[in-house]
């Protein structure tokens, strides 16, 4: 199985990723590369092509593509994530994690 960046198990079949965690605002994915903005540009125009041909009736179709679009962003994207996540290797403690070493003392700040 292939492994991103901070060495989880990743569906993405690219090389580097065209699409990764949101830095603002909720949670999700953002475009990182001009193939991910290729991608969702064909979509955007796809959708408006569906709407201008079968106008109220395009609601199937239109969830077909953004079921496609969500295949396209699961093989080649890394994992959605938002503000405040960050990514954790192996090896990588968070606060949670932490246990004081020797020398490390909390009440002293040293």
């Amino acid at each position: 199985m292939p492994t991103g960046d901070d060495g989880r198990v990743t569906l993405r079949r690219t090389r580097r990723p065209w699409f990764g965690p949101k830095r603002l605002l909720g949670w999700g994915w953002r475009v990182n590369s001009w193939q991910g903005r290729v991608v969702t540009a064909v979509l955007l125009g796809l959708v408006v092509l569906a709407r201008t041909w079968w106008g109220s009736r395009a609601w199937p179709v239109i969830v077909g593509l953004l079921a496609v679009y969500l295949v396209v962003i699961l093989l080649s994207g890394d994992r959605p994530g938002g503000p405040g996540i960050r990514p954790r290797g192996p090896g990588d403690r968070g606060p949670q994690d932490h246990r004081p070493g020797p020398g490390d003392d909390r009440r002293t700040g040293s």
